[in-house]
């Protein structure tokens, strides 16, 4: 619960959503009537583009080191129809790229060599312009199960999207996008997706949200089997450190959960006569002695966060997307936003600083950026403390 005190009741500004730059240095969020990034440190606001008359941004997404972002509309009085992007020059202040589509767009990742747009059941992979105006080249089409939230994962050297069936990933190399693995990961639909910044492994989560697992982008290996908890949550989150030494994820739960990663095979080999395993995991299970013991149930020898503490999502009222002062008889309180298909505001998205530092960024009207340090006690535990927070839309501590 939000114990804090509202500072005015006048309706505040609305992110209706927000995404990381791929190496966690900075975040964007789209607003009702515009765009807004941040500095991912300390929430410090760098840019802001305000559209005038105001229209709702429903995705926004940086190019890293760059000028460059895409957009699609959302919200109440949207940018852009549900089939349109737009690729932004910021320096220009134009559109220098836009593009139709037949169906809705529920995803968009854009990076500095390919773009990729998500659909209900499909996605597109096309080659990042290299000149002005030059529209982008189509590279792959892939089919996928059905995808409301527009789940994918863009990188340099690979793409990470759902596969034709529940519970599996489809793993495609680039640049030629030719070569492509099917990996079975879960029973049932894949509810969060992330690749790692080397984009050597990835981590999935399913709707039932109680496991999560990371893979091997090479070949699908299961590098590691995670539980959450024993009841089901639904994820909002998965991010894996840069170094890959620690995972984290948040739930619906409000909760942030920070698990040791394996150690790399690089890092191992002056190891290898002690060890028997190509993998090894730091620290031991959550019930000790007793995950040692055969035939134990699973709750007792599956591996649990190292730590964990509580984020805070805020409460977000019935007309969170326009305030309730703005709110009219018989008028609906939410308005379609790209891969949020109940309406909701995204929460808990995962960013991380470096292997010990995370923030947690919450969209909304309660648009609430916390920081967390990762520390390791001489015990050989993990602490994971709160070390500050701030609502980035209004820059209020």
């Amino acid at each position: 619960m939000d114990f804090r005190q509202p500072i005015n009741e006048t309706p505040g500004p609305v992110a209706l959503n927000v995404a990381i730059a791929h190496r966690g240095r900075a975040f964007i969020a789209g607003t009702e009537d515009g765009f807004k990034i941040f500095q991912a440190s300390d929430a410090r606001q760098v840019h802001a583009y305000e559209i005038d008359p105001p229209m709702g941004v429903g995705i926004a997404e940086m190019v890293e080191d760059s000028q460059y972002v895409g957009l699609c509309g959302g919200g109440k009085n949207a940018l852009l129809p549900r089939n349109k992007y737009i690729l932004w020059n910021m320096a220009d202040k134009a559109a220098i790229h836009t593009m139709f589509y037949p169906a809705s767009i529920e995803g968009l990742r854009i990076n500095k060599k390919f773009i990729m747009v998500t659909f209900r059941d499909q996605v597109k992979l096309y080659k990042f312009p290299s000149k002005t105006r030059e529209p982008p080249q189509k590279l792959a089409e892939y089919e996928t199960e059905r995808n409301p939230y527009g789940l994918c994962c863009l990188g340099s050297k690979v793409v990470v999207v759902l596969g034709r069936n529940a519970g599996q990933v489809r793993v495609t190399d680039l640049p030629h996008a030719t070569n492509t693995r099917f990996f079975p990961v879960h029973n049932s639909s894949i509810r969060a997706l992330t690749l790692s910044t080397d984009e050597t492994l990835f981590a999935t989560a399913s709707e039932k949200g109680t496991l999560i697992r990371v893979w091997s982008t090479k070949d699908g290996a299961k590098i590691g089997e995670y539980r959450r908890g024993m009841d089901p949550a639904t994820i909002y989150s998965i991010a894996i450190s840069p170094s890959c030494l620690h995972m984290a994820v948040t739930s619906d739960k409000s909760t942030l959960h920070v698990f040791a990663l394996p150690k790399r095979v690089e890092a191992m080999r002056a190891e290898r006569a002690k060890a028997a395993d190509t993998y090894a995991v730091e620290g031991k299970a959550k019930w000790g002695v007793l995950a040692e013991l055969p035939l134990m149930p699973r709750i007792f020898t599956d591996q649990y966060s190292t730590a964990s503490a509580p984020f805070d999502p805020g409460e977000e009222r019935e007309y969170w997307q326009r305030g309730d002062l703005h709110a009219k008889p018989g008028q609906g309180t939410t308005a379609p936003i790209p891969g949020l298909p109940d309406g909701r505001p995204p929460k808990g998205v995962i960013g991380w600083l470096t292997d010990h530092e995370t923030f947690v960024v919450n969209a909304g009207r309660v648009s609430y950026w916390e920081h967390f340090l990762v520390s390791q006690n001489q015990d050989g535990t993990t602490t994971l403390t709160n070390a500050g927070y701030k609502n980035y839309m209004t820059q209020d501590f």
